[in-house]
């Protein structure tokens, strides 16, 4: 068997005693839904992929300040999921959505300037000489990023 073959196996295999074990599994499954219906959280399946995606961050970064302080590893650790997760928990679920809307605009954006710094980057870094020819290329792909820019600035305002 090839290398590939057996790293697939393996985790399939690992899963076998879980699979046979349902009555233990759903009843893991239930107690996770009764603590989030507890705390409140009876949501859309994206806010919650959102409220995990969260409890991510925030653990990753509360792991990482732990540590900057001198905080040893597992400590940090474990400070950090507790804090993400009484953190996360209790947000609410139109400031979970403002959270991620403003990170999915942010990102959007950051998504729509990378074409235009690569395109300015070939005129102010890369084309060289100051023949005509040069200078109608240049102007080219700066009208070009104009075009870009408008465009984006009117589909935003619509």
């Amino acid at each position: 068997m090839s290398k590939m073959v057996i790293l697939y196996l393996i985790p399939l295999l690992l899963l076998l005693p879980a699979l046979q074990a349902e009555g233990e599994l759903q009843q893991v499954i239930s107690t996770v839904r009764d603590i989030a219906e507890t705390v409140g959280i009876t949501e859309s399946p994206l806010l919650t992929v959102a409220r995990i995606a969260l409890i991510f961050i925030v653990a990753v970064l509360l792991y990482e300040l732990f540590s900057h302080l001198g905080v040893s590893k597992s400590i940090s650790t474990a400070i950090g999921v507790a804090l993400s997760l009484a953190t996360v928990f209790f947000i609410p679920s139109g400031v979970l959505a403002a959270i991620f809307g403003t990170y999915a605009t942010l990102f959007s954006v950051l998504l729509l300037l990378l074409p235009i710094s690569i395109m300015l980057y070939i005129v102010y870094g890369i084309i060289p000489g100051y023949s005509t020819m040069w200078h109608l290329i240049r102007l080219m792909v700066i009208i070009l990023c104009i075009v870009i820019e408008v465009s984006v600035y009117a589909w935003l305002l619509i």
